[in-house]
């Protein structure tokens, strides 16, 4: 008995269908590419850390990273200073801040007397904010740029993030779009400087679900998962319980919590299902960033109970990620990179003597004494015109009017700056750019600036030591590089075994990823 051309167009269908699922769903073969490639980078990431959870987590989540994936226990960011702008351009562009532009989160504006985002740019309008940035300020391309050119445009490149500078670096110039939470009123904001916010994300911005909506509504809250038992022997209570709430005005304290980070893989799960990425012809990219800079200001301890819990929901971020990759690609067919950002916050503890070990810097004091040395040397007169967030500026028109030359100026100012307690190291800007034989410590320092942005005298506080006014030193804050930061690779094909590209130094991920895509790394990696 014939079938109607009904049924057989509905066999048809059928049969196309499966092929196409089964299509899906094979293994990467020699030869082929991953289809998308996500990279996310963590602020604050702990190899030690890892370990210690790991038994909290999921076997298809963390668990799974750390007992299939290609693992390099610890990454060296060569810098003196860091923070997540910088460590996610270097991460992305395979090269150091001397080299791509991105040396501070903030930078102050001589000629506007204030705080700027070093993405600042007044030339964009911002969407769902009143911030206006663009990737003007990246001064080489990154990974996803390089997926850009290979594809010849075609390739999808995204970038997410609580805080705007971390996305925007890790999108680079070309992305099609990067997407950070508004600091005001915690919607999910963008630049003109990219394509239009896709539908589906702007529905998602505008309706109950989205965060603006929820933090206004009084909706967020962060309590533990569940209940966390701590080991036998540790240094902090793991069970203790919390509950943080955030309000409308709030929005700053709620992207420090790890409800963040669960918005930024919300947003993230909706572009690898309606972005565009399965239809591709092209490998695309969606870049991420995490952090786990969630402990309470006035937390103690090594690992505190709201660390914990950020640890286990960023297991399930990750969890829920390879199952939306596995769906939507099929096994294999993608790349998941992870990275630290090569540092960790950390508190001053609150010990019985401490505030007779460690000090406060008063830089206003500083640059008052700095004045004195150098008027008894030259004359009266404003030589400093600030002295703030390790950097010096010096009065370089009255250094003219009395025709003494900048490098001296420089060289006495650092000299008589280093003498002062709390600080740690000061170098001459001039002789930091052109002087060849340069101390490790110089040379690390040398790395984490530009000369665009050059100072007159560069220092550093003695570790330990804290700046008395914060607020006109943002970037100077505890911290610590010496930790295990790691970068993981699973998929594509990748084995612990057999994949031995060697990632020694933060620049090397990126060059990394490119090697398993087969295309060349950004132009200013070496």
């Amino acid at each position: 008995m014939s079938k109607s051309p009904l049924e057989q167009r509905s066999m048809r269908y059928l049969l196309t269908s499966l092929l196409a699922l089964v299509a899906l769903q094979q293994p990467l073969q020699a030869g082929d590419l991953p289809r998308v490639v996500v990279y996310i980078t963590i602020e604050d990431l702990r190899g030690d850390y890892l370990e210690q959870l790991r038994p909290l987590f999921t076997e298809d989540g963390l668990g799974r990273m750390l007992s299939e994936g290609k693992i390099y226990p610890h990454v060296r960011f060569p810098l003196t200073e860091l923070d997540r702008a910088s460590a996610t351009a270097t991460l992305h562009t395979g090269a150091y801040p001397q080299t791509h532009g991105i040396e501070r989160t903030t930078l102050w504006s001589k000629k506007e007397h204030a705080w700027r985002s070093v993405f600042y740019d007044p030339s964009v309008t911002g969407s769902y904010t009143r911030d206006t940035y663009s990737p003007k300020a990246l001064l080489v391309n990154t990974l996803g740029d390089r997926i850009k050119e290979a594809s010849s445009g075609a390739g999808l490149v995204y970038a997410i993030a609580s805080d705007a500078e971390t996305a925007i670096a890790s999108g680079g110039w070309f992305a099609n779009g990067a997407f950070w939470l508004d600091s005001k009123i915690a919607s999910w904001a963008s630049s003109s400087y990219y394509e239009a916010m896709p539908k589906s994300l702007e529905a998602y911005n505008r309706s109950a679900e989205g965060p603006n909506k929820r933090l206004v509504g009084g909706q967020m809250a962060w309590s533990p998962l569940r209940s966390y038992s701590s080991p036998s022997r540790t240094w902090s209570d793991w069970g203790g319980r919390f509950t943080h709430r955030y309000q409308g005005h709030q929005a700053a304290d709620f992207k420090r919590s790890a409800l963040a980070n669960e918005e930024v893989t919300s947003l993230a799960l909706r572009l690898l299902d309606q972005g565009g990425y399965a239809e591709s012809k092209s490998p695309g990219m969606l870049a991420l960033s995490y952090s786990l800079d969630v402990a309470p200001r006035e937390a103690q301890g090594e690992l505190t109970s709201e660390e914990v819990d950020a640890y286990v929901r960023l297991d399930k971020n990750i969890q829920a990620l390879l199952q939306e990759l596995r769906r939507k690609f099929g096994e294999g067919n993608y790349l998941l990179a992870l990275s630290g950002t090569g540092y960790t916050h950390y508190r001053r503890p609150r010990l019985r003597g401490a505030e007779a070990r460690y000090g406060q810097f008063s830089a206003k004091k500083g640059a008052a004494l700095l004045n004195l040395y150098l008027s008894a040397l030259y004359g009266q007169g404003s030589w400093v015109e600030r002295l703030a967030d390790g950097r010096v500026y010096l009065n370089r028109k009255l250094a003219e009017t009395k025709r003494i030359a900048l490098s001296e100026l420089q060289d006495k100012s650092a000299a008589f700056l280093e003498e002062m307690e709390g600080i740690g190291m000061a170098v001459a800007g001039e002789r930091l750019v052109t002087q060849s034989s340069l101390s490790d410590a110089a040379r690390a320092l040398r790395r984490s600036i530009h000369v665009r942005h050059m100072a007159d005298v560069y220092w550093t506080l003695t570790p330990g030591w804290e700046v008395e006014d914060p607020a006109d030193s943002p970037n100077l804050w505890l911290h610590s590089t010496a930790i295990s930061s790691p970068c993981i690779l699973l998929g594509a094909g990748i084995t612990a075994r057999d994949f031995d590209y060697p990632i020694v130094e933060a620049p090397d991920v990126a060059k990394a990823i490119a090697y398993v895509l087969r295309i060349r790394p950004p132009n200013a990696a070496r």
